[in-house]
């Protein structure tokens, strides 16, 4: 991935920053932090600074909300069973956490259903309706989902089952023949604000059947909003900033033993640890095909069992991250074996054997490399004629609005702007792919893939200090549509550079008396612009604990050298891009080092003369992983790990390369073995010459080498230029 981390100092109305400071006593980096952000009036501010429950509108102002909250009361009155049907991810789940507390809690005879991703899929389906219907159920509220779901609300109906939708997603153009609709993004709301997570919404319904109750499980409602990636601003940054102080008390054994697992204790959560730590962990059983498990986690009153489940989902987070690693490799793979498919605006890719389940967060690391949109998909194991997966995007580009103009083509769809989920017939892959390439490259020109400048605060740094990083504390919690603020110093003289870290890649920054800076994997960075003496900083303020005292931080965000701008971030990406390439695209000696290694371990088998495949079929439990290093190569083996550990210049993915380009002259076989690829070497006659330039793919890093080359040598780049150099994003090509 090549950032490019650029900023632009921000520029302040001096006389909104001068009344900030004197009508609420704010220090001047505070108070030009909300001035640029629009809040300039003094009661706007202190509503800001000090946000409180009655700011959150009234629930009866959210259109069908009261009408839902009265079907679930005549339920609980008439002792109706009913059934909370949540989706799969972090959001969902703590919505029907929170609902199944509060019914029960009102007397409700209530239980929940989690849908698993595969065979059942998203939202309400048939099977689980019949199931109800054959359970008693008389009420069925859909959480998270539900919204579009017509065709299931009329069979749940002739099944004598009333369906309350509470949901947040955009409705079609006609709403479900439901009890009760209730979602801010109804065209018939009025409810003042239209960003709330599911989890808001069921809160919403909640506090009208008991409103203190209700209060008194924003903790679910903080972890659910910010898991959910909704804009934590005006009522959702309410709710996460009192959720919080509910999470930090550790009430919940769950959560206090999923924190515990992640290696953080309570009082330290905050939104960051939600997203990074405790949503993953509470999101891995549903990636992986069971969620019910996490509701019985957020339930839970006893200690052995939230410990028990926390350490389970500890552990499905483990194997969550390695198997979406290895759909990540192999969708890169995809992408070195045929280059052709870098040249589309959108990168779909599909591979029938890739977990559903991780397809969406595999999207996002690819946008981040890419910086276009990326749509993955798998078989469904319901059809074989279809596949599905997920979708996500960039700013400027909306995902769902693009498959809208798709429809044709598609299953089904439904999403955001920046995330979508979707299904495809395998006859109309190319001809999606082709569509969404034109529309991407309607709306986005080359300059909009790469990074905006960030927006920073310029400060002088002796100016800094411990009681304003203490201040800009009340600005949170830090989120989409509310950043942490950034902060930048130009001209700073360095006093001492450290690196730190087990592989030296971070930046410890020493600037005189006790101030420094800390760069998590900025060292490389710093050495790509060669050490300079002289710096410009972007960072954000902390406080730091050492040795039980409080000290001022600061968290490097980026650097460069002092005066540089805009050229000299851009030859720092282009020396980045470089390394990446040499590392994905291995040189010649690196390819015949390799090579040496691979012919030395992959021998026949003497006793036989073949190779020792056969010893990987001796025994059932045996894998290709597990063979041993004669035979054949697998690119995710312990071998592999081996060599990359060892042989300097080489990245996984650029293990793959190095295993086409050695197929293209003929050295190794590609062979597939219980749904993995691994490989053969091949004889060569003796005194055989190979050729590596015979590899169209060792031609095409050269030639992606070059370019970068040349790039470095004009003195001034275009977008589109940088854009196709950085992101392999060519132009369009003319008829």
């Amino acid at each position: 991935m090549i950032a490019i981390k650029w900023w632009k100092p921000v520029n302040h109305d001096e006389s909104q920053v001068q009344s900030l400071r004197e009508q609420l006593g704010l220090s001047a980096p505070v108070a030009r932090v909300l001035a640029a952000r629009g809040i300039v009036e003094p009661q706007q501010a202190r509503d800001y600074l000090q946000p409180q429950l009655s700011q959150i509108s009234p629930p009866s102002r959210l259109k069908d909300a009261p009408a839902a909250a009265g079907r679930i009361r005549k339920a609980i009155e008439a002792g109706e069973r009913i059934r909370i049907w949540g989706d799969y991810d972090c959001d969902g789940i703590t919505a029907t956490a929170l609902l199944h507390s509060v019914i029960e809690a009102a007397g409700g005879r209530v239980d929940y259903h989690i849908p698993r991703r595969t065979p059942d899929g998203y939202g309400l389906n048939e099977g689980g309706i019949c199931q109800a219907a054959c359970d008693g159920i008389g009420v069925i509220v859909s959480v998270d989902c539900g919204i579009r779901a017509h065709q299931h609300i009329r069979l749940a109906a002739d099944r004598g089952i009333d369906v309350v939708i509470l949901d947040h997603h955009r409705p079609g153009d006609e709403l479900p023949p439901a009890a009760a609709v209730v979602d801010p993004k109804r065209n018939d709301c009025s409810y003042p604000f239209g960003q709330l997570a599911a989890v808001g919404v069921a809160f919403q319904v909640c506090r009208l059947l008991n409103d203190e109750h209700a209060k008194k499980h924003l903790d679910l409602v903080a972890l659910g909003t910010v898991a959910d990636v909704v804009p934590l601003v005006e009522e959702n940054r309410v709710l996460v900033r009192e959720g919080i102080k509910q999470l930090r008390r550790g009430e919940r054994p769950g959560l206090r033993w999923l924190a515990r697992k992640a290696g953080i204790s309570t009082d330290e959560i905050n939104a960051g640890r939600i997203s990074y730590q405790l949503a993953p962990r509470l999101n891995a059983p549903g990636r992986l095909n069971a969620a019910e498990e996490a509701v019985d986690l957020l339930l839970t009153d006893s200690e052995e069992s939230a410990r028990r489940i926390a350490e389970k989902f500890d552990e499905l987070n483990r194997q969550r991250r390695e198997i979406q690693r290895e759909v990540e490799d192999a969708a890169q793979e995809q992408l070195v074996r045929n280059p052709k498919l870098l040249a589309a605006g959108c990168l779909l890719l599909a591979d029938p054997e890739w977990h559903s389940g991780v397809l969406g967060p595999s999207a996002s690391q690819m946008v981040q490399m890419y910086r276009r949109p990326v749509i993955l998909l798998t078989r469904d194991p319901e059809d074989e004629r279809m596949f599905k997966g997920s979708g996500r995007s960039v700013e400027g580009f909306s995902l769902v609005h693009a498959l809208s103009r798709c429809e044709d083509l598609l299953g089904a769809y439904g999403g955001h702007r920046m995330a979508a989920g979707l299904s495809v017939s395998g006859d109309n892959l190319q001809k999606l792919s082709g569509r969404l390439d034109e529309l991407v490259r309607e709306t986005l020109v080359p300059g909009d893939l790469l990074p905006k400048p960030r927006p920073a605060h310029q400060v002088q740094l002796p100016t800094v200090s411990l009681d304003i990083a203490r201040e800009l504390e009340q600005l949170r919690p830090f989120g989409v549509g509310n950043p942490r603020p950034l902060f930048c110093s130009h001209g700073i003289d360095k006093a001492r550079v450290e690196a730190v870290g087990d592989e030296a890649q971070h930046l410890v920054l020493h600037m005189g008396g006790n101030l420094r800076g800390i760069g998590f994997n900025l060292m490389r960075t710093y050495q790509r612009f060669g050490c300079p003496e002289s710096l410009d900083i972007a960072y954000f303020l902390e406080r730091d604990r050492w040795n039980n005292r409080e000290r001022l931080q600061l968290r490097l965000w980026g650097l460069r050298p002092a005066g540089s701008g805009r050229k000299g971030l851009v030859m720092s990406a282009l020396r980045g891009r470089w390394r990446t390439l040499s590392r994905q695209y291995p040189s010649e000696d690196v390819l015949r080092k390799l090579y040496r290694v691979l012919n030395r371990r992959l021998q026949p088998d003497r006793d036989s003369g073949a190779p020792a495949v056969r010893e990987a079929a001796a025994t059932e439990e045996t894998t290709e992983r597990d063979v041993p290093e004669r035979g054949w190569f697998d690119p995710r083996g312990s071998l592999a790990d081996r060599i990359l550990h060892k042989l300097d210049g080489l990245d996984r993915l650029g293990l793959h390369t190095a295993m086409l380009i050695f197929s293209e002259v003929d050295l190794m076989a590609p062979l597939e073995h219980k749904g993995t690829r691994v490989w053969l070497p091949l004889p060569v006659g003796e005194g055989a010459e190979v050729s590596l330039k015979d590899s169209p793919t060792y031609r095409r890093g050269q030639k992606l080498r070059e370019a970068v080359r040349r790039a470095a040598s004009k003195e001034d780049l275009s977008d589109a230029e940088l854009a196709a150099v950085l992101y392999d994003y060519p132009p369009r090509q003319q008829d």
